[in-house]
């Protein structure tokens, strides 16, 4: 039910660190989640990450190549 309230537990968020790192450099690493980082602007929807740039930046660091949210509901690309 965290996912569902916009939470990250501490040990996820560590588990998904310690496996980036564990991959090779040269080996593309995309983090999957089903709730968002952040709200589109002016379409806000509950459930938004809480403390999500600092959870992406430590994603970042660990090796990711990028993150794929969903839950937005939102059917364009946007600026």
């Amino acid at each position: 039910r965290h996912h569902q309230l916009g939470i990250i537990r501490e040990s996820e968020l560590q588990a998904a660190e310690a496996w980036l790192r564990s991959r090779p450099q040269d080996e593309w690493k995309l983090v999957v989640v089903h709730q968002h980082w952040n709200n589109v602007p002016g379409h806000e929807r509950p459930g938004v990450m809480k403390d999500g740039l600092s959870a992406l930046k430590r994603l970042a660091d660990a090796g990711a190549h990028g993150v794929l949210n969903g839950h937005a509901h939102f059917g364009r690309v946007v600026n």
